[in-house]
């Protein structure tokens, strides 16, 4: 079973020595390597009013969640949704989606936004979970090295019951 870990703007340099204590350090696909640090990632969340959530899963990274608010907290974009392939085919992304989306709804989103690889995979993802195609576009996200530069961009009504993580 995963144990998660959130970080948003109010966070602390303490939030993230926990999540290192707990998961390591950032997985290489996150970064860069000298912005491969929790404290680079908490300074990037406060920068553009961001969450991110981190799965850990006997003291390794499972899976990683990041979002940010766009439309004045209205509505909310994914940046990226990843899990690690030794934990992949186990709800683990599914997870991650729900939760992701319950922080934002808590904090005042009423819609999000999720640019996803045109891979059989994510858009089976993003549609069991509820997300409608608005298009398919070519993205840019030169900070995660596995970004694809097509994807297939849904959208999703968030619940106004919807409840922090």
């Amino acid at each position: 079973m995963a144990r998660f870990f959130c970080l948003s703007a109010n966070s602390t340099e303490d939030h993230c020595k926990a999540i290192e204590a707990a998961v390591g350090s950032m997985p290489e696909f996150l970064q860069t390597e000298n912005q491969r640090t929790w404290a680079h990632l908490l300074r990037a969340l406060q920068e553009r009013d961001a969450i991110a959530l981190i799965a850990d899963s006997s003291g390794v990274c499972a899976g990683f969640c990041k979002a940010h608010y766009s439309d004045a907290k209205a509505g909310a974009v994914i940046d990226i949704l990843h899990v690690m392939p030794h934990f992949r085919n186990k709800g683990l992304g599914r997870t991650l989606l729900i939760r992701i989306e319950n922080v934002l709804a808590a904090r005042g989103a009423t819609t999000i936004v999720f640019p996803v690889a045109a891979d059989q995979a994510c858009t089976q993802l993003a549609a069991i979970a509820g997300y409608t195609i608005r298009a398919t576009e070519t993205v840019s996200l030169s900070n995660v090295k596995l970004a694809a530069t097509r994807a297939v961009v849904f959208i999703k009504t968030l619940s106004a019951a919807a409840g922090e993580m």
